[in-house]
């Protein structure tokens, strides 16, 4: 049987509809999908999703936020809409990415604000970014060591979520080129420690 095609090559089968719309700019390397809220008048912020999500995450703060700020809401590189680079998820291309994404869609000073790994790359921008372009930065939850093969100190990724992206890998496939999620589930419960699976499966 062959794996089921999700993503933006089988759309119908992927996406459904949502409070915003969505918008798609190409920055050199990657077609980068977002939402934007609120008035252009007010303080540009960018929220950047964690690891395996989309900006959909953020579309209900989206909607207490819009009053406050130019919210602009993005899929990187390999999530949501946004295009896919096999081999090539690294924290500069999702930084670059984002610098990018800033001269090109925002094209002004702007407040970046990053959920678990999108928090890691919120810290990346405060170090890398184009100087004068970064106004302020939220670090939200962000495995700023532990996601490190071989951290100075502390807990490697591989004692945390490298375990579920080794699972991910070899039930999900590339791009979801094998897609068996049953098994995946299935696997959890053994291939991972309970503390872990049970966030998996419920």
């Amino acid at each position: 049987m062959k794996p089921p095609k999700f993503g933006p090559d089988n759309p119908a089968a992927t996406y459904v509809a949502h409070a915003f719309a969505e918008k798609t700019i190409d920055t050199g390397e990657a077609v980068i999908n977002y939402a934007v809220a609120g008035a252009p008048e007010l303080p540009a912020l960018l929220l950047i999703p964690g690891q395996t999500e989309s900006w959909w995450g953020y579309e209900q703060a989206m909607d207490l936020l819009k009053s406050h700020f130019h919210a602009f809401a993005v899929d990187l590189r390999g999530q949501g809409r946004s295009s896919r680079t096999p081999r090539r998820y690294t924290l500069d291309n999702f930084g670059n990415d984002m610098v990018r994404f800033i001269a090109l869609a925002i094209g002004r000073p702007v407040i970046v604000s990053g959920l678990s790994s999108g928090g890691v790359i919120s810290a990346w921008l405060s170090a890398y970014a184009t100087p004068g372009t970064i106004r302020g930065a939220v670090y939200e939850d962000p495995p700023l060591f532990s996601s490190q093969i071989n951290p100075a100190c502390g807990q490697s990724i591989r004692q945390t979520i490298g375990p579920v992206f080794a699972l991910m890998s070899k039930y999900l496939g590339d791009q979801w080129s094998v897609g068996d999620w049953a098994g995946m589930l299935e696997a959890a419960k053994t291939e991972l420690p309970e503390w872990v699976s049970r966030s998996l499966v419920r």
